[in-house]
């Protein structure tokens, strides 16, 4: 198990143009939670060969919905998510399944069908809710679906403890890091390619074991 290594290194992702995720930081075991608005978390969980505790996976939701659910999360996570008549025709157009929680929409763009979508989001909710400390439950959000200042400070205001935020725009946070890496001049890259470059400015592991931001980089 890569969490036993002193060494982490993060070898699958040896394709051109990648940033291999190195930390002398160990893993220290205690199970954790990550919830991000995209495919960022679940790099993590890969990086470390665990089960995911999070049904944040292979989607995405805009900034506005992210913080519209983490506002009011104890509930909406155990809220259903449905597949409406709009969120279908949505997704027709977009090729992959968009699923609903109130009125927050769930793009499941990694997703072959509806069925897959809620069979995983509902296993690993459950995960999820298993984790019982809640100083073990980590955040993350960044500027890739539409996000601004004002938005990262309602971010930074929700009620969870460790919460990092990324984004190609200057933000003055403690929390916060501003990524010079961009693929559009804009914002951040997509979640994968943003967690490849996260540990150029922060200790990863050690944010999982603590929850702490730890900079690498000034």
């Amino acid at each position: 198990m890569l969490d036993h290594l002193k060494y982490l290194i993060l070898s699958r992702y040896k394709r051109p143009g990648t940033v291999y995720i190195r930390s002398k930081t160990k893993y220290e075991g205690s199970p954790f939670v990550v919830i991000s608005n995209n495919c960022w978390g679940a790099e993590i969980y890969k990086l470390l060969n665990l089960q995911y505790n999070t049904p944040f996976v292979g989607l995405f939701l805009t900034g506005p919905d992210f913080v519209k659910l983490l506002e009011n999360f104890d509930k909406l996570i155990r809220t259903q998510v449905i597949f409406t008549e709009e969120s279908r025709q949505l997704a027709q157009s977009l090729g992959y399944p968009v699923g609903t929680i109130d009125d927050i929409k769930i793009h499941f763009m990694h997703y072959k069908s509806e069925n897959e979508a809620r069979e995983k989001w509902e296993r690993r909710v459950n995960r999820l809710l298993e984790v019982q400390d809640r100083s073990r439950i980590l955040v993350k959000i960044c500027d890739r679906d539409v996000a601004s200042p004002e938005l990262f400070r309602k971010f930074h205001s929700t009620h969870f403890q460790h919460k990092v935020s990324f984004a190609h725009f200057a933000f003055d946070h403690n929390d916060h890091i501003s990524v010079q890496e961009t693929d559009n001049g804009k914002t951040v890259m997509d979640g994968v390619k943003l967690f490849n470059v996260s540990n150029r400015y922060f200790d990863i592991i050690h944010w999982i074991n603590t929850g702490e931001l730890r900079r690498t980089r000034r």
